[in-house]
């Protein structure tokens, strides 16, 4: 959140998701197997999809805050951005596990994926959040 721009900013995070399926390679088949569970149990599909939007509710406020440094305001609510951002993440993780060699630009396309939902704020502080 300290970096020296927006674009440096998200670049951390790319990073960052990078180093955590690499740490952690198996996790990502496991939460797509729960989540797949899920979706067929009513009341657990409930309880899932709640703590997710919580977690997407932390993530809006994170990239509200960053585009606020910066000067940016998003397209689309941030919370849909992170939706987005972290579908790209967990896609991406799954394709490693078939070629561990795919996704080697992931940073490249994570930063273009949520730069491409900014637009230059007019300073009101009103841009689409949440």
């Amino acid at each position: 959140l300290s970096a020296e721009s927006l674009e440096a900013s998200f670049r951390a995070v790319a990073r960052n998701l990078i180093e955590a399926t690499r740490e952690t390679p198996r996790w990502m088949p496991v939460l797509m197997e729960f989540w797949t569970h899920a979706s067929t149990n009513t009341e657990l599909r409930a309880k899932v999809a709640e703590r997710h939007e919580r977690l997407l509710d932390s993530v809006a406020e994170i990239v509200s805050e960053v585009g606020a440094r910066y000067g940016v305001e998003f397209r689309i609510p941030t919370r849909e951005v992170g939706r987005g951002a972290a579908a790209l993440a967990r896609g991406m993780a799954l394709e490693r596990l078939l070629d561990s060699q795919a996704g080697l630009d992931f940073e490249e396309m994570f930063v273009s994926f949520v730069l491409g939902f900014t637009h230059p704020g007019d300073g009101s502080g009103q841009g689409i959040v949440g």
